[in-house]
């Protein structure tokens, strides 16, 4: 922990993790403020610089359950934050792995299945591996068939797919 010497004004000398601490804060309050403080995290903030800086602090002997509830307030915001993140991080990090499991399926297989007419005249992939790997669309022909997505339509027909699905 560090320990800070005092001053001959009565004031301490900071350490230089706390003028750290200080200065860090000072930044982010700049850039947060007002909108993203509240009352407790700027009485909380006020606390800690008297504190920090060995002045007294009425408050303190006065409405000392005052400065404790700003104090919960304050960690219990941070300790909700801190859960939020890691949500948030989980969740970006499973859209990332479906996002590049998609990449993948689109860059490896979009439209580059080989293709011949077979005995009844349909187009059909000559693997019936790369079936599992493309994305088919009615044949605009409006027979039964199903036709492979070519080259560079995926995007535009998952999503045209998608807002037909969502407009019923």
């Amino acid at each position: 922990m560090a320990v800070s010497q005092e001053r001959s004004t009565g004031e301490r000398e900071l350490s230089p993790q706390i003028k750290k601490h200080m200065k860090d804060v000072d930044k982010i309050r700049a850039e947060a403020f007002p909108s993203h403080t509240c009352p407790a995290s700027r009485h909380a903030h006020i606390m800690a610089e008297t504190l920090a800086k060995g002045k007294e602090y009425a408050m303190f002997l006065e409405e000392p359950e005052h400065c404790a509830d700003t104090l919960l307030a304050v960690i219990g915001s941070l300790w909700q934050a801190r859960m939020k993140a890691a949500e948030l991080e989980r969740q970006l990090a499973e859209a990332q792995k479906d996002a590049g499991r998609y990449r993948w399926l689109r860059d490896q297989h979009e439209g580059l299945m080989p293709m011949e007419i077979d005995a009844d005249g349909d187009l059909m992939p000559r693997e019936l591996r790369a079936l599992a790997f493309t994305v088919f669309y009615p044949d605009p022909s409006e027979r039964e068939s199903l036709v492979p997505v070519p080259i560079g339509d995926l995007d535009e027909t998952i999503d045209a797919a998608i807002k037909e699905n969502h407009a019923d």
